[in-house]
C-alpha cells in the first residue's frame, strides 16, 4: 500500500444527491495495516452546504441552520 494517495471522489447520497470530495490517504507509522482517511469538500461548494446539511442531522440540529450556517 502507498505511503500516501489522494485524489477526488464523487459520492451520490441518497438523500442531498451528489457530492464531490477530495480525499487523502496517510498510513500510519506503527501499524501500516491501518490508514487514515479523510475527505473534505471545497469551501463554498454546493457539497460543503450538502455535507452540513448531513452532519446537522447527525447532531439532531434542524436542516434548515446548517443551510444557513453554509451560507445557503
Amino acid at each position: 500500500m502507498q505511503e500516501k494517495a489522494n485524489g477526488v471522489k464523487h459520492i451520490r447520497n441518497p438523500v442531498v444527491g451528489d457530492l464531490v470530495l477530495r480525499y487523502e490517504t496517510l498510513l500510519l507509522p506503527d501499524d501500516p495495516t491501518q490508514a487514515l482517511i479523510t475527505y473534505t469538500a471545497e469551501p463554498g461548494s454546493e457539497s460543503e452546504r450538502n455535507l452540513r446539511l448531513l452532519a446537522s442531522w447527525v447532531a439532531g440540529r434542524p436542516a434548515q441552520a446548517a443551510l444557513r450556517a453554509a451560507g445557503g
